[in-house]
């Protein structure tokens, strides 16, 4: 998901990320053993670069961080992701 071909680059090349990433740092250890999952290196990253949001209504961003976090990632949307 890194280098300047990636997939990340690609996404940041066509929609710039904001200056701070809300919600989009903390604990990632903390916050895979409350879920219960190792979640994958390519969702932290865009969780780092991008935070918590959605991108125009078809993909919301929800991050296991922030006490203000409208819709947290939680161990039940984690399960439901997979299904």
């Amino acid at each position: 998901m890194t280098g300047p071909h990636g997939p990340l680059a690609r996404i940041v090349e066509r929609v710039a990320p904001p200056a701070v990433s809300v919600d989009g740092r903390g604990d990632w250890g903390e916050a895979e053993k409350a879920l219960g999952i190792q979640l994958p290196e390519d969702f932290k990253l865009l969780v780092v670069t991008y935070g918590r949001g959605d991108f125009w209504g078809a993909l919301r961003l929800c991050t296991p961080f922030g006490d203000d976090n409208p819709r947290p990632l939680t161990a039940d949307s984690a399960d439901a992701a997979d299904s």
